[in-house]
């Protein structure tokens, strides 16, 4: 069972040896390694591990080794680090460009001088004084329906609609 990155760039690469062992003819077909979100911690792990194994064969001749025909890699939406990738700091400035939440919730978060962590990596950290009921709103917005993913195609947020009320 993986436990980190390299191990489960190992256990990938694995699964790559049994594939074209099963399927040898495929050999001659562009390889490409593909990962979104979490899987883009993945896919360069396994593209390396792939690249390593290439240059060993290349090098080593004698030996009959396999080379894959790694050709490129992609990584959509890839998670890098816990502390950057979800709740931070920016999210309240990316949510109000993309009409997540108000601009006047965004002005008054500016305004406050207010910070926003996430509580899954800070526990301890809690909203305080005048910010405590702007952060506040800010996550009950958060929580409504926001797909991370996919912000261009949010579902109307009940704000929105009575916007021009």
């Amino acid at each position: 069972m993986s436990q980190n990155d390299w191990s489960c760039s190992d256990d990938l690469f694995k699964f790559i040896t049994q594939f074209y062992g099963d399927w040898p003819e495929l050999l001659h077909s562009p390889l490409y390694i593909g990962g979104n979100s979490q899987g883009g911690g993945y896919a360069p792990f396994l593209a390396y591990q792939i690249h390593l194994n290439n240059q060993r064969a290349e090098m080593l001749t004698g030996l009959n080794m396999t080379v894959y025909p790694l050709k490129g890699m992609i990584i959509a939406n890839g998670v890098t680090d816990f502390k950057y990738d979800v709740l931070t700091t920016t999210t309240p400035y990316t949510y109000a460009a993309y009409s997540i939440i108000p601009a006047s919730l965004l002005k008054e978060f500016q305004r406050l001088g207010c910070i926003i962590k996430n509580p899954l990596v800070y526990p301890e950290w809690r909203p305080t004084g005048e910010c405590r009921p702007v952060v506040i709103e800010f996550f009950r917005l958060h929580n409504t329906d926001v797909n991370i993913y996919d912000l261009l195609h949010m579902p109307l947020v009940p704000w929105i609609s009575n916007r021009s009320n």
